[in-house]
């Protein structure tokens, strides 16, 4: 057995929900996992404990989002192929806003490849988005290159200056978004 094992990647070829109580027990000391779910009929409710690792990312067809969202107290949550409704990231982005949701470590939510359709004009517009502003906050934000076992296409510094801007309520944190019509980008700011 490897001692300390941090980071991982799971790859789940079953057609039975994943159990991975026995590996994260297995291994307490994980801080990013990366997970694959092959079957897209798979029924899965997220795990308690990945939803307070450091970093996450989900690969699964159809998987509804809106529990990570909600329940996801890491920095960095990275979500592939899943479903997630335009209203539901507005609630998300409004709660993260007026401080109401647990996600007070979040550094980057990415959704790719949503299987349903986002309005960016309409996005922008519900969340009041600011445009970019060079004396607010830098250009380029820095993804932690720490995490390998997320994608290596969105390591390093990203370039946000054509994001959006929004800040918590009582001037609290700023974030920076780029909705595309299947994908989102939230990055926060220290």
């Amino acid at each position: 057995i490897i001692n300390d094992v941090r980071d991982s990647t799971i790859v789940l070829k079953t057609t039975k929900p994943p159990n991975l109580e026995n590996f994260l027990t297995t291994h307490p000391s994980q801080e990013n996992i990366k997970i694959e779910v092959t079957y897209p009929t798979v029924k899965w409710i997220p795990h308690p404990k990945l939803l307070s690792m450091d970093g996450l990312s989900i690969h699964k067809l159809g998987l509804n989002a809106k529990p990570f969202l909600i329940k996801f107290t890491g920095r960095y949550l990275i979500l592939e192929s899943v479903e997630l409704k335009e209203t539901e990231l507005i609630a998300f982005i409004k709660k993260w806003k007026q401080k109401e949701i647990i996600c007070n470590n979040l550094r980057a939510l990415i959704v790719r490849d949503s299987q349903l359709i986002f309005n960016n004009l309409r996005v922008k517009r519900r969340i009041n988005a600011l445009k970019w502003d060079e004396t607010r906050r830098p250009k380029s934000f820095r993804f932690d290159s720490m995490l390998p076992t997320l994608k290596p296409d969105i390591h390093g510094d990203i370039d946000c200056s054509s994001y959006s801007d929004i800040q918590q309520d009582d001037g609290g944190k700023w974030a920076s978004i780029k909705v595309t019509k299947h994908g989102v980008s939230f990055f926060v700011w220290d």
